[in-house]
């Protein structure tokens, strides 16, 4: 029955079966790649030096967003802080290293734990003092691996579908 059912899809899709390919492999990679990314800054946070600081501000800013399906709302917090490396004062606005979206209840509650004019850790790099962070822990890493790997599988079925129109036969 499976079998039937691809054979019909191939015939009926053929070289269009190679357009969402396209498009899920793309999709697929990218999130791999996100994934890749976070890993790596989650190996590299070990050189990060935590050292006490101080919130300056701490607040949820609202964006409108105009699309064609309406009006929507994004929300950020910003949390800006100050912490002293050898005897100079630097100042952060750098929260994480996740990515930055959130619903209003989550940007409310991360605002919550760093209220203004509170004492906290931040973590900095020896390196380059400048460069900072509230929050060394990365979120999503396994769903994006996920997603990622399901849709290149989901490509490779669309070139395999491809692959059996009997119209296709040379070019692959």
């Amino acid at each position: 029955m499976l079998t039937s059912l691809t054979h019909s899809l191939a015939q009926t899709f053929g070289l269009f079966a190679l357009i969402p390919a396209l498009i899920f492999g793309l999709i697929g990679i990218q999130m791999l790649r996100v994934a890749l990314m976070q890993m790596v800054a989650g190996h590299n946070m070990s050189r990060l030096r935590p050292i006490p600081g101080r919130i300056d501000s701490s607040h949820v800013e609202v964006k409108e967003v105009h699309s064609e399906h309406g009006t929507s709302e994004e929300y950020k917090p910003v949390i800006t802080y100050t912490y002293v490396v050898d005897g100079k004062e630097y100042h952060g606005e750098r929260i994480n290293l996740n990515l930055p979206m959130y619903t209003q209840a989550g940007a409310k509650a991360l605002v919550a734990l760093y209220p203004a004019n509170s004492n906290t850790t931040i973590f900095y790099s020896p390196e380059l003092p400048d460069w900072s962070l509230l929050q060394t822990k990365i979120k999503g890493r396994g769903l994006e691996v996920l997603i990622g790997l399901v849709t290149l599988a989901v490509a490779v079925y669309c070139v395999y579908l491809a692959t059996l129109n009997p119209h296709m036969a040379g070019l692959f």
